[in-house]
């Protein structure tokens, strides 16, 4: 698996809350509420001075929460919608088409429509999170519990409380410990171990994504950890989609396509199922595991492909008759294969063959090794802007190293480098590569920040 961060927005101030809706970002600050919108990039297209505590989008509707108090907004517009206000919020969920509303004393599952409509009530003291479709699992300062629909007392917790639905299963957090249970409050699995309490948990099948002080994922079959990422943070999940909010920055984290297709194509071969495999689009992503699948079923791969419209036939031929020989002779073929190459070759093959156009069909981190490849005072621009969409600390250093940017550009990456990861970046200025516009940042950090 490989998932990768791509910043989305970046703004001065800290950020409270986000919600997504279709192409749109909401984020919340102290005092405003700032609209996104994606065209190429998130553009900000609308700002309210509106204080807010917590988003929630709910169908059509942006349920703000101030001072426990609930507020509605159209979407995607932001214009005001007229309902009747929920007080004594402590804390807004989805639940199915419903919301579950937690409050100092009660736990509500409510409708909205037209008005809003109390659906079913629970006495419940001191709530402070919970999730649920069918069944319901509250947490309060001491202890978890289940009611499906009667309570069933589960087992107390200490340190932060955390709980996440997914697949009629429940993952509930005990300080450095996950537990997994069903909706009758049975233990489903093993129990998940982190060193040391998360601030933030999501689930996204077949992973779990703590934050600790980096991102951990781990796998809910194994209950293993199958990659660390050194960003801090919360982890956040919006329409199914992976998102890090750290202080003024958005961030998706993303899964590299090629490795889910990889997974499909491990799940179809483990399920004896590899004909849906073979239905899925042909392209650039699939076609050389369709061939690893043809060769499983003992179908011609040739035969399949040519029937595919993706290659020709002398195409097929060559990439079909020996990986290693498509390899080797790359070079002199058509951009058409060298993309070929940029989806199955080793590091090593791929940037042998690179050419710089077309750096930008490679995934980020090896994209960045593209531009270190190439790295000139020409093209310098072009890689400082590559960084800014693909922000990787360690790659920005060494550009700036490198010695070509501009004193303005130069001067924005380190602070943005300081901004992430203040250590790194003083410990850069005393390598003394730009004095000048070093003494100007340093004249501009709090005094706090020392040399």
């Amino acid at each position: 698996m490989d998932y990768q961060l791509k910043t989305l927005i970046s703004i001065n101030d800290d950020i409270k809350s986000i919600a997504k809706y279709e192409n749109n970002i909401y984020v919340a600050t102290e005092e405003e509420l700032l609209h996104y919108h994606k065209l190429d990039e998130y553009s900000l297209i609308t700002k309210l001075q509106v204080k807010v505590d917590n988003l929630l989008v709910h169908n059509d509707l942006l349920i703000v929460l101030s001072n426990k108090v609930s507020s509605y907004y159209s979407l995607p517009e932001l214009s005001p919608f007229h309902l009747k206000r929920m007080r004594d919020v402590i804390n807004i969920y989805n639940c199915k088409q419903d919301l579950l509303v937690l409050s100092s004393n009660k736990v509500r599952i409510v409708s909205i429509d037209k008005e809003i409509k109390i659906l079913r009530e629970i006495d419940y003291a001191g709530a402070i999170t919970a999730s649920g479709l069918n069944s319901i699992v509250l947490a309060n300062n001491t202890d978890y519990d289940l009611y499906n629909p009667d309570r069933i007392a589960l087992f107390q917790h200490s340190g932060k409380p955390c709980i996440k639905s997914f697949e009629n299963e429940f993952l509930l957090t005990i300080s450095s410990i996950a537990m997994f249970i069903n909706e009758q409050g049975d233990v489903t699995r093993g129990t998940l171990t982190w060193e040391e309490d998360p601030s933030s948990v999501e689930v996204k099948w077949p992973y779990v994504f703590a934050m600790t002080k980096k991102l951990v994922i781990s796998s809910l079959e194994s209950l293993e950890v199958v990659k660390t990422i050194d960003v801090e943070g919360r982890v956040l999940m919006l329409r199914e989609e992976l998102y890090i909010v750290n202080k003024g920055i958005v961030m998706i984290l993303y899964e590299d396509e090629q490795e889910k297709v990889k997974r499909q194509f491990e799940k179809a071969k483990e399920n004896n199922d590899l004909e849906s495999f073979l239905k899925l689009e042909t392209n650039e992503l699939t076609i050389w595991l369709k061939i690893e699948a043809c060769k499983i079923l003992d179908k011609d791969p040739i035969d399949f492909l040519l029937h595919q419209d993706i290659l020709d036939q002398d195409e097929v031929f060559d990439l079909v008759q020996n990986k290693d020989k498509f390899v080797k002779s790359v070079t002199p073929k058509s951009r058409k294969l060298r993309e070929h190459l940029y989806k199955i070759g080793s590091e090593a093959e791929i940037l042998n063959v690179l050419e710089y156009d077309e750096i930008d069909l490679l995934k980020p981190d090896l994209a960045s090794k593209g531009y270190k490849k190439f790295l000139n005072k020409e093209n310098a621009l072009d890689y400082n802007k590559f960084l800014s969409k693909h922000f990787i600390i360690d790659d920005a250093l060494y550009l700036l190293k490198a010695g070509y940017l501009t004193d303005s550009e130069y001067g924005k990456t380190l602070l943005k480098i300081i901004k992430l990861d203040e250590a790194k970046g003083l410990d850069f200025i005393k390598q003394n590569v730009n004095p000048k516009v070093n003494k100007t940042i340093m004249n501009q950090l709090p005094k706090s920040s020392e040399l």
